[in-house]
């Protein structure tokens, strides 16, 4: 999977980069049939990632998830 996700932060202005890693993804299979990826996409990132998959095989763009303390 390829990362896609943009991040903001102190390493992405330290290295002048935009796209974030994708790290530490687990599947889990919901009720509808679908699995879903979440991910992290980031060491200093406010968010996680989450992308899903009907067949195991296809995903979709990892999506960025604002974390809300």
């Amino acid at each position: 999977m390829k990362p896609t996700v943009e991040g903001v932060g102190v390493a992405f202005d330290k290295w002048g980069v935009r796209a974030v890693i994708v790290r530490d993804p687990s599947i889990v299979r919901g009720p509808d049939g679908v699995c879903h990826m979440p991910l992290t996409i980031s060491w200093n990132d406010e968010g996680n990632g989450v992308s899903h998959s009907s067949d195991l095989i296809h995903w979709s763009a990892p999506q960025r998830i604002p974390v809300v303390l």
